[in-house]
């Protein structure tokens, strides 16, 4: 399955059968989440508080891995550091490619963790190289 939303598969697909007009948003940020984001528009729990922010993706902090066929695969070439936990953030399991830095559209797809993350005070939370893997398929 891909890990591209429906919103995002629905308004890509009108733009390439329907010519009908696509914008891109100004930027993209990753955001950390509790509990599935969900597959057709943003849900699951993301977490909130203790110093937490969405993160700023930047055109040079991903790459396209592209095969001879579909999953196309989009992953960070950077470290995707979140900062110092100021309170318990929770039990991360998913990270989320969102449009808007505190809203919730446009929404582009999430992926699971390998592993959770108890994230409590004091600790920071980074995402190595290649940790953030989408398969947009």
């Amino acid at each position: 399955m891909s890990d591209a939303s429906r919103i995002y598969g629905y308004a890509l697909s009108r733009h390439l059968v329907d010519a009908i007009d696509y914008t891109a948003p100004a930027a993209l940020y990753a955001g950390l989440f509790l509990s599935d984001p969900g597959y057709t528009s943003l849900g699951g729990v993301e977490v909130s508080g203790g110093s937490y922010e969405r993160q700023l993706l930047t055109d040079n902090m991903l790459y396209v891995t592209l095969g001879t066929s579909p999953p196309v695969s989009r992953s960070n070439n950077v470290v995707i550091d979140f900062g110092v936990a100021t309170a318990d953030w929770g039990d991360v399991g998913w990270i989320a490619l969102i449009g808007h830095l505190t809203d919730s559209t446009p929404y582009f797809g999430r992926t699971a963790l390998d592993d959770s993350a108890d994230i409590t005070s004091g600790q920071q939370a980074l995402f190595p190289i290649q940790a953030l893997d989408m398969n947009w398929a």
